[in-house]
């Protein structure tokens, strides 16, 4: 019924050694690499360098029995049609909730570990019944060694390194309210760009935290990363160097004749 389909009838009749091989050419031209994708690949170096966090790949449906276990409801979302397992029919709002259910499976490894994830997550539909689809970064740390206070911190610091290395700003922080369960109720914060917000960096909350570890620390942290790619970076500014060298201050001494330099003291 299609164009391939009939020429590749008639090929397979005509029969494919009658065919002459020939080589083809087509030019190569360089690609410049899209803004997202360059932001992405920076930050992952800065995480994984720097920072010595794991990068995990997950999918991106929620995993309703592992979620079950740590008191943390699937959220009603966008859902598969006919899935072969209604544990894994509803697509994730958040990265977080899948990075939890990791933190989990992990505990027995290392008292401090943190993980991070590029992907993808799916907001409902909009008015042409698509879905609204995003990609975000999101961070998750664990500890037994650092307090709760030390440990935010240093989540905070993870992201003003890569935002003042990629876009040479500032990021500030806003006290919001939960939206999620698996969000603290107090400790809650918005991260915004140069007006812009990103996302959010919290605590996890207590009832979860208990059901990963109860003598452990978690934090986290998910921005858009199509939106933080998209602040335009405040370019470093330098001023000309003087051609003249410089002068700290000039002294000028009325001695009496005969007076030596070697004479004077301090």
């Amino acid at each position: 019924t299609i164009k391939a389909d009939i020429i590749e009838e008639i090929t397979r009749i005509y029969g494919y050694d009658n065919f002459d091989i020939n080589t083809t050419r087509s030019p190569l031209y360089p690609v410049r690499m899209d803004k997202v994708k360059s932001d992405e690949e920076k930050i992952k170096d800065i995480l994984v360098k720097k920072y010595n966090l794991h990068e995990l790949h997950s999918y991106i449906w929620a995993y309703n029995d592992e979620l079950k276990s740590l008191g943390i409801p699937v959220e009603e979302n966008v859902r598969l049609a006919n899935a072969t397992n209604p544990n894994i029919e509803t697509i994730r709002k958040s990265i977080i909730p899948t990075q939890l259910c990791q933190v989990k499976a992990n505990t027995g490894y290392s008292p401090d570990f943190g993980i991070f994830e590029i992907g993808r997550v799916v907001d409902g539909t909009d008015s042409s019944n698509k879905c609204v689809e995003k990609k975000n970064l999101a961070i998750t740390l664990f500890s037994k060694t650092k307090d709760i206070k030390e440990l935010y911190t240093y989540l905070r610091d993870i992201l003003a390194t890569f935002t003042d290395d990629l876009k040479h700003r500032e990021l500030s922080f806003e006290v919001t309210s939960p939206t999620h369960p698996y969000e603290h109720p107090v400790n809650l914060n918005k991260v915004i760009l140069d007006g812009e917000i990103l996302g959010v960096m919290g605590i996890v909350h207590p009832s979860v935290g208990k059901k990963i570890d109860k003598k452990a620390n978690i934090v986290f942290a998910e921005i858009d990363i199509e939106k933080f790619a998209s602040v335009k970076n405040a370019s470093i500014l330098y001023n000309e160097p003087s051609k003249f060298p410089p002068m700290t201050y000039d002294l000028s001494l009325e001695l009496k004749e005969g007076v030596f330099f070697s004479s004077l003291k301090e």
